[in-house]
């Protein structure tokens, strides 16, 4: 321990200019983000400060090649690797995260919902962020190859990000919100677990050519993941996870061709769009049900089959919901190609709508003010915000699992958004300290009811339908 210590102590010394100015750069995050509002891109800076403190504190000591000073003197790895560690946990992760709960008190957030998600998201930046970064830095022997492997890297980030977007137009990519966690997740464990053996492979061996093999492997396997596991796949995990806190043997879905929308709700689209209404009985009177994700594939005479597959999976808008009874419209878009083989035989259709239920609803009325208040489950609203006059709630770190009403009168009752993260982790691996959302607000309204819904089960629904015939659910217009 005793040479860790001195080996700290010499870093501090050796770095004392570059922690002056990341602490500098750290206040000013603080600064920004409490009366700018990021305006600054202190974020960014703030990111981009971290890397190179990491990357200068590691290559204070370059671990790849054989000539390094401090080979010859009676280090030991694990007193060097402690040193690092705790220089990077004490001057790049304590002060980010004294000027997060700055902010939080600041803003008057109750420290007891709002601590876990802090705690959580600091974790998730040592482990899954100044970790790995450490990691590059290992396998690099100074700033130049430092700063173009990190540019590469975020390249591929980006590109991997661009390949998975366009497939999905934004009100169907809203579909899978829920469970974007699931990917989230296979991509920091790697980060991660790639991280840790390669630090103590370099500190212990110095295999540098092992370590950037290890790497390499690692992130095409976990871009591979991200890119091509199947929603289905991540609806699978989420189901597994779900509460258990109800019998659902009552609740059924079948096809409902009454319940047809009678007008294309697509727009242009290169294929034929289908409407399959899909109505879901059964539902206990306190349970408010929505629909994720919706899997179709028919069956047809001499072979024919067609399914729905990862990117042209259907949209599910909510036309019908009432005491007992909830109906989706499924609207799929088939090849023209596809549709025109089949479009005249009987067909049979096997799907599967993915629900979430939710229930143990609360509610909470207070006065609408021109400054945040604290309301209910870490929220704080306030009734003005802008030009526009829009009410507007925030949350600590993230926001809540939750469906999230505003109720103004019975007669106007809104949701803050239309997807929620069933996430069970309280906070993501961002900089951001606070998520807001607003909803427009009648001008005559004087005080606010949130209401919140939890979720409290994930349900896969099977059902088959045969001898349809696909001419009878092309929408209208086409």
């Amino acid at each position: 321990m005793s040479q860790t210590l001195h080996i700290l102590k010499k870093d501090i010394r050796h770095l004392r200019l570059e922690i002056s100015l990341f602490l500098l750069v750290t206040a000013m995050f603080a600064f920004a983000e409490r009366f700018l509002g990021d305006r600054l891109g202190a974020r960014a800076l703030l990111t981009i400060a971290s890397a190179y403190l990491i990357a200068r504190v590691i290559h204070a000591e370059a671990v790849p090649g054989d000539n390094q000073f401090w080979i010859s003197r009676p280090y030991r790895w694990k007193s060097l690797l402690g040193a690092k560690l705790l220089f990077i946990f004490i001057f790049i992760n304590l002060p980010i995260l004294f000027a997060r709960l700055f902010l939080l008190v600041l803003a008057g957030f109750p420290l007891s919902s709002s601590l876990p998600g802090l705690l959580w998201s600091h974790f998730l930046i040592l482990f899954v962020a100044s970790l790995p970064i450490a990691a590059l830095a290992t396998v690099t022997g100074g700033l130049v190859p430092f700063i173009f492997s990190a540019l590469v890297i975020l390249a591929v980030v980006i590109g991997i990000q661009e390949m998975m977007m366009p497939p999905f137009s934004p009100s169907v990519r809203t579909l899978i919100d829920g469970v974007q966690w699931v990917w989230d997740a296979m991509a920091a464990i790697a980060l991660s677990a790639a991280a840790i053996p390669i630090v103590c492979i370099q500190y212990k061996n110095r295999k540098t050519r092992l370590s950037r093999t290890l790497a390499i492997t690692v992130a095409a396997l976990t871009a591979a993941a991200y890119l091509y596991v199947p929603w289905p796949a991540a609806m699978a995990v989420q189901t597994q996870l779900s509460k258990r806190t109800f019998d659902t043997s009552s609740i059924h879905a079948t096809l409902d061709p009454s319940s047809k929308l009678g007008f294309s709700a697509g727009g242009r689209s290169p294929g034929i769009e289908l409407d399959f209404p899909i109505a879901v009985t059964g539902v206990p009177e306190a349970i408010h049900v929505e629909a994720d994700a919706l899997a179709v594939s028919f069956q047809g005479a001499h072979g024919w089959t067609w399914k729905s597959g990862p990117y042209n999976y259907p949209a599910l808008p909510k036309r019908i919901s009432r005491s007992g009874l909830t109906v989706f419209n499924g609207l799929v878009v088939m090849p023209r190609a596809s549709f025109n083989q089949a479009r005249q035989q009987s067909v049979t259709l096997r799907a599967t709508i993915y629900l979430t239920l939710f229930g143990n609803t609360r509610t909470k009325t207070v006065p609408l003010k021109n400054t945040f208040v604290n309301v209910i489950d870490g929220l704080q609203c306030v009734s003005a915000l802008g030009p526009l006059g829009d009410m507007a709630c925030r949350s600590p770190f993230r926001w809540p699992a939750r469906v999230v009403y505003a109720k103004f009168d019975d007669s106007y009752v809104t949701p803050f958004r239309h997807s929620i993260s069933y996430s069970p982790f309280p906070a993501d691996l961002s900089l951001d300290w606070v998520e807001f959302e607003s909803v427009s607000r009648p001008k005559t309204a004087r005080e606010l009811t949130i209401i919140t819904k939890e979720p409290v089960r994930n349900l896969p629904l099977n059902f088959e339908v045969p001898n349809i015939r696909l001419a009878d659910f092309v929408e209208a217009t086409q």
